[in-house]
């Protein structure tokens, strides 16, 4: 996924699976304002730009779900990371960022595959079921001859969705002759460009006055005990 590794959260996920957000930033694409609505803007249960932190954790609570919840290091970003996700589509890895005393403004949800015919599957099945939900694509690959992907070391497949208040992409990735990821990703656009930056603080600046683990950079005292 093209812009990743936007701070050390990100990279974490990229190692995990999971799929991280990317501010939008398409130079071809149309003016947000000429764009029409998206017919609906929830995804799993949750509402992009409307379900806050309570709500995310009580979805949590009511899913069965075990995610990692964490505030990004250098970002204003506060995200939720789970594995091994079975929800209405097959299980997968999800990832769920809000901003600051914000709601969630991006959704990610990964499945890996190990070859090359069930990656097609995948990526055909969801942009069938995103289009039967938002209608055409704004953007759509088709995906190659099986045969020539699986021989590709580098595969990038592309689908999206475009409305003035949603950005939904569909993604089959293969780098480098590893395995193939089916990225679905849901966000509303321009917030994760414009989330505020944080400077790197304490044990992962490597500057004198390191903090312990488990500190948060976005508060200003450390936590009971530490």
């Amino acid at each position: 996924m093209t812009g990743l590794l936007w701070a050390l959260a990100c990279a974490w996920a990229s190692a995990t699976g999971l799929a991280s957000p990317e501010p939008l930033a398409d130079p071809e694409a149309q003016p947000l304002a000429a764009l029409p609505p998206a017919p609906t803007r929830r995804v799993f249960g949750l509402e992009l730009g409307a379900s806050d932190h309570g709500a995310i954790e009580a979805w949590i609570t009511l899913n069965g779900i075990l995610c990692a919840q964490y505030p990004t290091p250098t970002r204003a970003t506060f995200h939720y990371a789970c594995t091994g996700v079975a929800l209405a589509e097959a299980p997968g890895d999800l990832l769920l960022v809000r901003g600051e005393g914000a709601p969630l403004h991006f959704i990610g949800f990964t499945r890996t595959h190990q070859d090359a015919a069930s990656a097609e599957a995948d990526y055909t099945q969801s942009v069938a079921a995103r289009q039967a939900e938002l209608g055409p694509p704004t953007r759509q690959d088709a995906f190659g001859a099986v045969e020539d992907v699986a021989s590709a070391r580098i595969v990038r497949y592309v689908t999206t969705f475009s409305f003035r208040d949603l950005e939904v992409a569909v993604k089959t990735i293969r780098v480098a002759g590893g395995s193939y990821r089916v990225e679905q990703s849901w966000q509303v656009p321009g917030v994760e460009a414009s989330v505020p930056t944080h400077p790197r603080q304490g044990a992962l600046s490597g500057q004198p006055g390191a903090r312990p683990p488990g500190w948060n950079p976005h508060v200003s005292d450390p936590p009971p005990g530490r």
